[in-house]
């Protein structure tokens, strides 16, 4: 990915390096202040991602996709599963920076220094080396600090080492590419049979019947059946003991509002002069043509900055010059580590003022989300304490001022004696089927909330009347009688080869009509069925396979006679391709092996409130 991308920087596109980067490294970013107090859209591990993540990724992916479909539109795009698209690259990078961290893997600042002065874009054309004026500008113009930018290297790098193990490109051998495609031209002489087990065969006898009954008992059992009495305790549980007052709701306010002041941007112009050019730059903005004459009289390029914040800018003196100016009014020459900087403010962008009781209700919501999750704890504490004093979990839950509930005897499948689901969930009857009669679980973490079960009572399984089963027992009698009789067909044929008959002999005599067939992979239609079919590419020459079909009374043979490769040279040529698209799939498979492995290891949340959120899919 780094590779491709430095390559990338060489072209047309180099000057939309970071948006560019944005794209290929975007990371879980860190919440601001704005996000103070929100709920995370997705959770992995310890790791929250936000709302606001969601908004800047899907911003991201948007934006990339819209270079190629310029019609696309938002809607459109969440419509293609764009937002499933943005949920899924979070998760994913989240569990590999779990996993980075869990390794230990860290990028050195040196080798981050050293991958950025490779980068074309960022060196002088003319001495080939790192230029940092030219990071500094570039940064300006992407809306990115140089810790924003060194963090996205950094994680990129990381996930770099990561994945880039995994779907290194690679080119499978081209012998087993070749073998692969001989497989393709594969032709096969196949003898097939199939014959009749039915014939001669009478019902079994109520003697039978009884004997194999009273033989295989334990497949004739009741289930076992287990009634659980369970606790739930989640938000619901703690809604009503909730309460939230005028002064947190005026907090959390005020924090809003601070931190959407701090959002207003300005947009700007600005050149760079040398010391040596003052005097002249001086003299030229005292004149009638102001900014932009000063700029065509030391030929300087203007740079213009569009909705920059004051925290966009790298040379820290030059923001705060910028935002004590006025609309319109000329700022520097101010001196920076790139320079001195001349700058004019074309627009100020302020951001709208909260109004307390416009957003009064919202935000009472959520403190009260927050109050009741940290409730929701402490309720799961004093339940615990309660049953360490010797309360029962129902007698735990009433103390805390909570409900339990019991279920009737259920079965493993969750149905119970009349054939109705158990009101109780899959993850807590699960749990109640490794305890024994009388025992308790600790608390089971179920989505936004805990669950407790316990063990009231096990009916073991006992045996069902004969006349209850006597279908099943018959049918396996008859499943059984099929099976022997194949064995004694499959001795049969065996002993009628072994005597020199020909398979067309052999399959006659017993009743069959042969089929002798050239069959390959590439031929449309089978003259044998496919069961048989696929057996017989897993057989040696003059191997035998019998299949049974005990629903069908029928006995398959299938044995190899010979096997040609047809003429594979028009292949040749494609080798060298299809091994490199051979090698490509295997580390592909390894990558998503890999990925489906971290996320069994790791608990993955999502909150589909605040998923929509993210995606501008809700007005809350």
């Amino acid at each position: 990915m780094l590779t491709l991308f430095r390559s990338a920087m060489n072209g047309p596109f180099k000057w939309v390096f970071a948006a560019l980067l944005v794209a290929a490294f975007a990371v879980v970013g860190v919440p601001a202040l704005e996000n103070f107090g929100a709920r995370s859209a997705i959770q992995v591990g310890e790791q929250k991602i936000t709302a606001l993540d969601v908004q800047r990724e899907f911003r991201t992916q948007l934006a990339r996709v819209q270079e190629q479909n310029p019609d696309l539109t938002r809607d459109q795009a969440l419509a293609a599963g764009l937002g499933d698209q943005v949920a899924y690259t979070l998760t994913v990078q989240a569990l590999i920076a779990a996993e980075a961290e869990r390794l230990g893997m860290v990028a050195p600042i040196d080798v981050v220094r050293s991958y950025v002065e490779r980068i074309p874009a960022l060196q002088n054309p003319e001495t080939g080396k790192f230029d940092a004026n030219r990071l500094g500008l570039l940064l300006q113009q992407q809306q990115l600090t140089q810790s924003a930018f060194a963090e996205l290297v950094t994680d990129g790098l990381i996930r770099e080492q990561i994945v880039g193990a995994l779907t290194a490109k690679s080119t499978a051998p081209q012998e087993l590419t070749r073998l692969l495609l001989l497989r393709q031209f594969e032709e096969r002489d196949v003898r097939y049979v199939s014959l009749d087990l039915s014939a001669g065969e009478e019902a079994p006898t109520d003697e039978e019947i009884a004997s194999y009954y009273a033989a295989n008992i334990a497949n004739y059992q009741s289930p076992e059946y287990r009634t659980f009495t369970f606790v739930m305790l989640d938000e619901e549980a703690v809604a009503d003991q909730v309460s939230v007052t005028e002064e947190e709701v005026r907090q959390l306010f005020d924090s809003r509002a601070g931190a959407a002041q701090a959002l207003e941007t300005r947009t700007i112009k600005q050149f760079r002069v040398s010391a040596e050019q003052l005097p002249v730059v001086e003299e030229a903005l005292a004149g009638e043509g102001g900014f932009d004459a000063a700029a065509e009289a030391l030929s300087a390029a203007i740079t213009t900055l569009t909705d920059q914040r004051q925290g966009d800018f790298i040379a820290e003196e030059f923001g705060e010059a910028v935002f004590a100016a006025e609309e319109g009014s000329v700022v520097g020459p101010v001196e920076t580590p790139f320079g001195f900087l001349i700058g004019q403010v074309v627009t100020i962008n302020a951001t709208e003022g909260l109004v307390f009781e416009d957003e009064r209700e919202a935000l009472e919501a959520e403190l009260r989300q927050e109050i009741a999750e940290d409730r929701l704890v402490d309720l799961v504490d004093e339940l615990e304490i309660a049953r360490d004093e010797g309360a029962t979990l129902a007698e735990a839950a009433q103390l805390i001022g909570v409900d339990s509930k019991t279920t009737a005897p259920t079965d493993a499948e969750l149905f119970t004696e009349t054939g109705s689901i158990a009101n109780i969930p899959a993850v807590l009857a699960a749990e109640g089927r490794g305890l024994t009669e009388g025992e308790e679980s600790s608390a089971v973490r179920m989505g936004e909330g805990y669950g407790f079960v316990a063990v009231d009572a096990i009916v073991a399984p006992a045996p069902l009347p004969l006349e209850e089963v006597r279908p099943q027992v018959v049918s396996a009698i008859e499943a059984e009688r099929l099976t022997e009789a194949a064995t004694r067909l499959e001795e049969r044929f065996d002993a009628l080869r072994a005597e020199g008959k020909s398979f067309q002999d052999a399959a006659t005599e017993l009743g069959g009509e042969p089929v002798l067939a050239s069959v390959s992979l590439t031929q449309p239609e089978r003259p044998i069925p496919d069961d048989a079919f696929a057996r017989a590419f897993e057989l040696q020459v003059d191997q035998r396979a019998v299949l049974s079909d005990t629903v069908a009374s029928k006995a398959k043979i299938v044995e190899v006679g010979a096997v040609r490769f047809g003429d594979a040279s028009q292949a040749q040529s494609v080798i060298p391709m299809i091994a490199e698209q051979f090698g490509e799939q295997i580390g592909t498979e390894l990558e998503s092996a890999y990925l489906a492995a971290l996320q069994e290891t790791t608990e993955v949340k999502q909150n589909p409130t605040e998923l929509a959120r993210g995606l501008g899919q809700t007005d809350q």
